[in-house]
């Protein structure tokens, strides 16, 4: 679970920046990644707790991505199940 997690943090923090730096980027066509961003956010937090590893790395930009895309309750649950620390951004 702990690769699971490491891949998907890295995946979403990799696609941010390259939707980020390249204007021509695919990933924002037909809203595609805030759609999986989105629904990244809602597994996360279907997910109990318990069955959460803590990932091998936390990308820096994780907690600033997602508060791109979610609201702030969903930001806070996120950064509480996750244990992101506000001081990574």
């Amino acid at each position: 679970m702990q690769f699971g997690m490491t891949l998907l943090y890295l995946i979403l923090s990799e696609g941010e920046r390259m939707q980020s730096s390249d204007p021509n980027c695919q990933l924002m066509d037909d809203n595609r990644w805030t759609e999986l961003v989105f629904s990244v956010t809602r597994e996360l937090l279907s997910i109990p707790s318990s069955s959460l590893s803590p990932p091998l790395f936390t990308p820096p930009n994780l907690l600033s991505l997602f508060s791109r895309y979610v609201d702030r309750q969903r930001l806070e649950l996120l950064q509480d199940k996750l244990q992101i620390s506000a001081s990574s951004r």
